[in-house]
């Protein structure tokens, strides 16, 4: 099968790319702007059979490109799929639209679903909770290379799902396969807070000492975050402040995958940084 994947550069994307080919998957990697439907001219008429759309905007400013990258960007890739006539659409989302913000990112997100759900080309949606895993510079990542460095590190009891990398590619490769016009809420199985994995980096040798901070510092931190100077903007600290705790689909029975624990997927993270 030759697959177009928008954001193959990206943490998800360069790994979803390798692991692709390696099962023998044709792959293309989109290049262009995906607000631009003319950059999609490229690979009119070429034999691309399913898109995956990872590509987007999940941070910054200013709230405009939310929309003009998450919601027009889908957009553009539908009318590229109809024009196609492409077999299977992947969309990557977030179970956090499943939350009760109504921030930038969640509310395109959102718009993004609709307009593939309406668009008439079979798709799949699917929505990982914290992906982590080898590469991972951001999350998880960061807090592995702070607990190297830092003898104490202050914390709230934010709480996530994790999902390891590798059970998310194996879900991306059962997307292609099953029925379409549906959507997977794929939550981690296990509900993980910001100390617990700080106490697992210590039983691997890691010295770190987690410091809970009190509720009211998450409080704290959202004002600050109001000020001009602020280097992100209030929505998305309060979103960071937010705990990920959503049902998910049983999507290990779905895509017959045996999930990878988060204990173990953390010490082959470290195993391979």
């Amino acid at each position: 099968m030759t697959i177009l994947i928008t954001g193959g550069s990206g943490f998800i994307g360069s790994k979803l790319v390798t692991f692709l080919k390696n099962q023998g998957q044709e792959v293309i990697v989109f290049q262009g702007d995906i607000t631009e439907p003319d950059s999609f001219n490229r690979y009119q008429g070429s034999r691309v059979e399913a898109v995956i759309h990872l590509a987007g905007k999940t941070s910054g400013r200013p709230t405009s490109d939310f929309f003009r990258i998450n919601s027009q960007g889908a957009n553009n890739v539908t009318e590229f799929c109809h024009r196609q006539e492409v077999g299977r659409l992947i969309f990557f989302s977030s179970i956090k639209v499943l939350s009760k913000l109504n921030n930038p990112y969640i509310v395109s997100k959102r718009k993004a679903e609709e307009i593939i759900a309406g668009s008439g080309v079979p798709y799949v949606i699917i929505r990982p909770s914290l992906v982590y895993g080898p590469g991972d510079s951001k999350n998880i990542g960061r807090l592995i290379n702070l607990a190297g460095k830092l003898p104490v590190l202050p914390v709230s009891n934010i709480k996530f799902q994790p999902v390891y990398l590798d059970d998310l590619l194996e879900a991306v490769l059962g997307c292609l396969k099953i029925a379409p016009n549906r959507v997977v809420n794929l939550a981690g199985l296990e509900t993980i807070a910001v100390v617990d994995i700080l106490r697992i980096l210590k039983g691997q040798g890691f010295k770190a000492r987690p410091l809970v901070l009190p509720k009211i510092f998450n409080r704290l931190i959202w004002l600050l975050a109001l000020l001009p100077f602020s280097p992100l903007p209030a929505w998305q600290v309060k979103s960071l402040l937010d705990s990920e705790e959503f049902t998910g689909d049983d999507w290990p029975i779905i895509f017959n995958i045996k999930p990878t624990f988060f204990k173990e997927g953390l010490i082959k993270t470290l195993n391979q940084i």
